[in-house]
């Protein structure tokens, strides 16, 4: 059975201690820290892909990649690879590129490393 008294007397132990309320703290930010690395690990996996066009700023066409069904601006992507359906298999790491006009900006792929599917 629960007795309520001892958990009383141990609350008001641990929330007047310093170092109690120390070791909770510590424990929260080392799991918070552990959780946030975890979630960032980055995969060096390729990931098949495929080149293609894509329309940017109105107009103007770039080189992109074709991953699943979302595409890609690639400003990285070799002169040796730029072929329309050219299969690759690539590592990249996506981020947004804020540019303030119509038509510009959205989230670009930066190529890390890419080779030739057979």
């Amino acid at each position: 059975m629960l007795n309520v008294e001892s958990l009383q007397q141990s609350y008001v132990l641990c929330s007047h201690s310093f170092k109690c309320f120390m070791k909770h703290v510590i424990f929260l930010t080392l799991f918070y820290l552990l959780f946030s690395f975890l979630s960032c690990k980055k995969s060096n996996e390729c990931v098949s892909a495929e080149i293609t066009k894509k329309v940017i700023n109105c107009f103007d066409t770039v080189w992109a990649v074709k991953l699943d069904k979302e595409i890609y601006a690639a400003d990285s992507i070799p002169l040796a690879y730029q072929q329309e359906r050219l299969k690759v298999c690539i590592v990249y790491t996506l981020y947004y590129d804020p540019h303030m006009c119509p038509c510009c900006g959205g989230t670009y792929a930066d190529i890390i490393s890419i080779k030739k599917l057979e």
